[in-house]
């Protein structure tokens, strides 16, 4: 009978997923151990009847502790943070699977002086479809490989997604866990979490050899993507421009403004003129933008292995993300969105910024000679 209390209490929260969560608990109670310390799962769901009774059922299977939790993820985690009894909370979501070192990598990094948060590295597994091909292109891919991306720039990470990070148990008690007076049910609360461990003055380590595997299952789908960046997107004006304004900064012209800028121009040209058919060519400026961007990021990386569509479809789904924000700025009565940006990624994204810059203006200006050429013309 085990008498030593866990070093690692591991939180899932989750809703139906019932195969997905098996896979998990397999992989939990195959990784090694760490110092012969026995590790706790606390599995916390809010499932109908059915599927909670399949999942009390692989609880009581793989030795995990089955919560009855509120429907809210961020509720779910600080009830699993209460009831953990081990000197670290690890994070991993539903539809991951945990590798068997992962938890030594973490404590490696734990164990050293300055550190009480450790993100690794969340790899996705699954099938390779077109839709990933381009989720793969975008920017929200990113944060899941900090360890590597942010190596020898920083050292403590900005944030970490909950897939694959752990955090000493008094830092979260002392922070108050997952902040959840933010709007929708998901989104936000793990980068709001990471940005308040930097702030209190903590660190946060990153390791590439801790890894999890994440289902590309719940990736699939163009409709449920756009969903979800779009809050995302909502979700980052509550992040970053209310909460956490600080760490944003002014920043190059962003697509979505220039585009704004260039809409106002000939919508007032319209107005003065009282000829409106010029005023449709903005509804070119966007797939000009999207096909110059992809051309001038695809040749300037010499990535013409990856097809110009994909390129196109990765940039738009990007944009959606901006036009959320700006949507619930314009809802607060800010335009602060238009001209600043987050700073939480460290990395000198220069290359990125003058491609959106170059395409925005050659899109401009496509379209000003269209509009010209319409009236001229007509």
């Amino acid at each position: 009978m085990e008498t030593m209390a866990p070093l690692f209490s591991c939180v899932i929260p989750t809703n139906r997923r019932v195969s997905l969560i098996e896979d998990l608990l397999i992989s939990l109670r195959s990784a090694k151990s760490v110092e012969g310390r026995p590790l706790e799962i606390l599995l916390v769901d809010d499932s109908p009847i059915k599927e909670a009774q399949e999942i009390q059922d692989l609880c009581r299977r793989y030795n995990a502790r089955y919560l009855e939790g509120p429907a809210s993820v961020r509720e779910k985690r600080n009830l699993g943070i209460v009831n953990a009894h081990g000197e670290y909370v690890f994070f991993i979501d539903s539809d991951c699977q945990a590798d068997k070192n992962v938890f030594e990598e973490h404590y490696k990094i734990l164990s050293t002086a300055g550190y009480d948060a450790c993100i690794g590295i969340t790899n996705f597994v699954g099938e390779d479809s077109p839709m990933w091909h381009i989720i793969s292109q975008t920017k929200f891919l990113d944060s899941f490989r900090f360890p590597t991306l942010l190596k020898n720039k920083v050292d403590s990470a900005p944030w970490g997604p909950t897939t694959n990070l752990s955090v000493r148990k008094k830092i979260l008690d002392e922070l108050g866990g997952f902040e959840t007076n933010l709007p929708f049910k998901l989104g936000a609360d793990d980068a709001d979490l990471g940005l308040r461990i930097n702030r209190a003055g903590f660190r946060i380590g990153m390791s590439e050899a801790a890894l999890v595997f994440h289902s590309r299952e719940t990736w699939n789908g163009m409709r449920k993507i756009m969903r979800r960046v779009f809050r995302w997107g909502r979700m980052d004006y509550y992040l970053y421009y209310c909460r956490h304004r600080e760490k944003t900064a002014f920043t190059m012209p962003k697509p979505i403004s220039v585009f704004s800028l260039l809409a106002i121009v000939l919508l007032t040209l319209a107005v003065c003129s009282s000829f409106f058919w010029p005023l449709c060519s903005i509804f070119l400026w966007w797939p000009c933008f999207l096909w110059l961007f992809s051309y001038i990021k695809r040749m300037h990386w010499k990535m013409q292995h990856v097809p110009l569509w994909t390129l196109m479809g990765a940039e738009f789904i990007n944009q959606v993300f901006d036009w959320g924000c700006l949507v619930m700025s314009l809802r607060h009565g800010s335009l602060a969105c238009l001209w600043r940006e987050p700073i939480d990624d460290p990395r000198n994204l220069w290359h990125t910024k003058i491609h959106l810059t170059w395409a925005s203006c050659l899109a401009t200006f496509i379209v000003l000679i269209i509009a010209c050429l319409w009236s001229v013309f007509q």
